[in-house]
């Protein structure tokens, strides 16, 4: 994706081309990311699987770092993340990556609409499920500026949804 890359570490034991219960660390634009990976090369279609926590996250930096947005001015204090993916190669398992969220403690502060109205979201709870070939489903409960708020929401993929240059798809 671009971007510099620290240190990567992985602890794992590989039997019959699969790593089980292995350990990933590594960091992206000062954002450090561990977690547990399952990686099964054995046969076709591959299978990857990485689950990771974070605390104190900058969200924008994290969307930055990974070329899905830029701009985008938001925080939370804990997140858990899970990608998976499966494909016959590595083209193919970049393209079905999926990604599964549950973000706690967000705040989001943005313009949208024809007169750039400020937005102020807080949220207790964000469900995100995204992927390249399918809509975002977001699942939510928290405030936006300062009136309950709880939501279901389908919108494009990441990439379109974080477009300063489009409307905002809600």
């Amino acid at each position: 994706f671009g971007r510099e890359t620290g240190d990567v570490w992985l602890r794992s034991g590989l039997r019959d081309r699969r790593i089980e219960g292995g350990k990933l660390s590594f960091q992206v634009e000062g954002i450090d990311v561990k977690g547990a990976i399952d990686v099964d090369l054995s046969s076709k279609p591959w299978q990857l699987d990485f689950e990771s926590e974070l605390s104190n996250i900058d969200i924008g930096r994290f969307l930055d770092a990974f070329d899905l947005a830029k701009g985008v001015d938001a925080r939370a204090g804990h997140a858990e993340i899970r990608l998976v993916t499966a494909g016959n190669s590595l083209e193919e398992l970049s393209r079905a990556l999926r990604l599964e969220s549950k973000i706690e403690d967000l705040r989001w502060v943005f313009e949208a609409g024809p007169e750039n109205r400020p937005f102020d979201i807080a949220l207790s709870e964000l469900e995100l499920v995204s992927s390249q070939s399918q809509n975002t489903i977001w699942k939510t409960s928290g405030e936006l500026n300062g009136s309950t708020l709880k939501a279901w929401m389908q919108t494009p993929s990441l990439p379109d949804t974080f477009d300063p240059g489009i409307s905002l798809p809600l």
